[in-house]
Parts: structure tokens; sequence; C-alpha cells
């Protein structure tokens, strides 16, 4: 249905599903797109503005073993971890911000997904079935989170839940992790210490609720649920208290600027998927793309003058594309019959 589709797989694309939703971390349903820049408000019709795409080149790509290392110094910011099927299998690879120096850090026939850096740039959480049984079909495999250091080393298991996760987010000091599961039999928020103590859960209703993204001063969780009958946006305090509602229009995989003061998002609100922004309170609402394609999975800039985002509009599969916060000048920085894809978090 609709409304679980954001948080599960389908059979035919469903590890894209589950690394789009990871970036859509839940989103529904698949459409199409195209690149175009639209100014919407909440009251205010909406202008288009034309973007263009620049080619990325090849880059030859490394791969890092998981063998266990001290764990390495912060790395140099402007490095996007992405998703790709590459080389044959769903892996997490890193690049800087112009799609040079691609390296891949996992390496095992598990599917490794939604990459997120710490807020230190040292260590990268993820999704991973390596650890889980294999129950004859991949859509019940178990998925636990785990942490690698930057360079791929160092993996270490986070959840021991025996269940499936779809999607994650560093707290700002890199202290703790919030998560969502189907861990007591609906789809809910979670928070962990990142050592995989104090497990908390944060909602609790017979709704989806997912795409859990911390406020840059971890004082706000953004979050998807369907739990009003529509596709909304919410945020909510650490402790479940303060729910607000931001909007209710097919909206979700919410990504908050560096400074915190606006949210980029995901909705198919005018029939087709495309990236939005809008202030914190849910204001002033500006569409930012505007194709026959898909758009999916808004990640900000470090310095929170572009973002991020994976499409189709080249290709049959998905690639990673950089714009202006107006939506303009458009840049394509992969390009392979692979499908690269990313997460909210992926940009550090």
């Amino acid at each position: 249905m609709k409304k679980t589709f954001l948080c599960l797989f389908v059979a035919a694309i469903i590890i894209l599903i589950v690394i789009t939703f990871t970036s859509t971390g839940c989103k529904k349903t698949l459409t199409t797109e195209t690149t175009v820049n639209i100014i919407e408000t909440s009251t205010v019709s909406e202008t288009t503005t034309p973007s263009t795409t620049a080619v990325e080149t090849t880059i030859p790509e490394t791969t890092a073993t998981e063998t266990t290392v001290p764990e390495t110094t912060i790395i140099a910011l402007n490095k996007i971890a992405f998703v790709s099927n590459r080389e044959g299998n769903y892996e997490i690879y890193v690049m800087n911000s112009d799609g040079s120096d691609v390296v891949r850090l996992t390496d095992n026939k598990a599917l490794d997904f939604y990459p997120v850096w710490s807020s230190d740039g040292s260590r990268i959480a993820f999704i991973s079935d390596r650890d889980g049984k294999d129950p004859g079909n991949i859509m019940e495999k178990i998925r636990e989170i785990y942490i690698m250091n930057s360079d791929g080393s160092d993996v270490t298991r986070v959840t021991n839940n025996g269940v499936k996760i779809f999607s994650l987010d560093w707290f700002p000091d890199d202290s703790k992790i919030a998560f969502t599961s189907n861990l007591d039999g609906n789809m809910e928020i979670y928070i962990i210490d990142f050592d995989g103590n104090n497990q908390v859960r944060l909602t609790d209703n017979e709704a989806t609720d997912c795409n859990p993204l911390w406020s840059p001063d971890g004082s706000k969780i953004a979050f998807y649920s369907d739990r009003d009958g529509n596709d909304g946006m919410y945020v909510i305090d650490p402790d479940g208290s303060n729910l607000i509602r931001l909007n209710d229009e097919n909206t979700s995989s919410p990504a908050w600027s560096p400074d915190g003061s606006k949210i980029a998002f995901m909705s198919d609100r005018d029939g087709n998927d495309e990236i939005y922004i809008m202030d914190a309170d849910g204001s002033n609402v500006v569409r930012l793309t505007d194709n026959l394609a898909i758009d999916r999975n808004p990640a900000w800039s470090p310095d929170g003058s572009k973002i991020a985002f994976w499409s189709d509009r080249n290709a049959a599969n998905p690639e990673i594309y950089i714009m202006n916060l107006d939506g303009s000048d458009v840049v394509r920085l992969t390009k392979n019959k692979a499908e690269d894809t990313i997460s909210q978090g992926c940009w550090r």
C-alpha cells in the first residue's frame, strides 16, 4: 500500500527501495520526474528555471577490507557516502563531492545500505543483513545497524534485535542513533546508544513512523508518518513529547539544513517525486526539481549551499546529482549502468 511502501521493499526493485527509502526512508510509490526549478510556497504559484547537467568522468575505485584496526582520525569533509551495485552487489562507497576518488568501503555478499556519517566524519553507520539468517526470502531477512571507520575498517554491530531496520541517523554528538524498525510488530522509531545499550522506543501507534532525522542542535527529530491518514512530516522531542505536524502532503525523507533553519524533503504532492525545501516550521515550501524522472533523498552539503539527491532522469538506473538551493546548476556526479543512491546523512 502507498503508506507502507515507504518502509518496505517491492520485489522487483527491493534493493533499490531499501536504499531509496533509506533514502526514502519510508517512501512508497515510485514515480517519474524532471529537472527544472519551480518555486512553490504555501500560497504562491510556482515558477520554473532551467537546470543543467554535467557529466562525470570515470574514476578508478579501490576496495577497503573489513579488518579490525584502530579508529582512524577525522577525515576531511566534503565526502559523499553512497550505495552502489556497480561491482555486482550493493556495497557502500565514498567519493569527493565532485564525483572523484571513488573508494569502496564494504565487500561482502550481504546487502549494505543507508550509510550515514558521524558528525565528526570519523565513522559511518549503516544497515546490513550480513549476520541475518537467510529465510529463503530476501524481503524477510534480518537487518541490523553497524558502525565502521571512515575507511571501512573496524566494523562493529550495534543492534541485535533479530528484525528488520530500515533507516537511521546519528545524534549530533554521535552518542546515540535514531532508527526505524518493526521490532514490536509495527514500523516505529527507536533511539539507542552508539555502543548498542539503552534502546528506547520513541513512537507508539498503529501508523507507520520512519525516516528519523535529528535537528543539528539535537532538540528535535523530524520523521515521516501516515498516522493522520496522509503521508506527512512531523517533529518530536527526543523524549517523545511535543509532537508537531509540519505538513500532510505526501511528504517523506526529511533532511535538516546544517543551521537547522530549513528542511529538505521529497514529495509527490504534484503527482511526481520531487525535491522541496521549507522552513523548519513547515512554512515557505519551495519546489526545487520538476521533471518526469524520480528525484529522491535530499542531503545537504556541510556548508548548506547545495543539495545532493539521486535521480533516474538521464538513465533507467538511478545516479547521484547535486544542485544549488534554488534548484539551479544540476551536476551529475556518477555515470554508469549500476544503481547509485544516497540517504539523507550521506554528505560530510
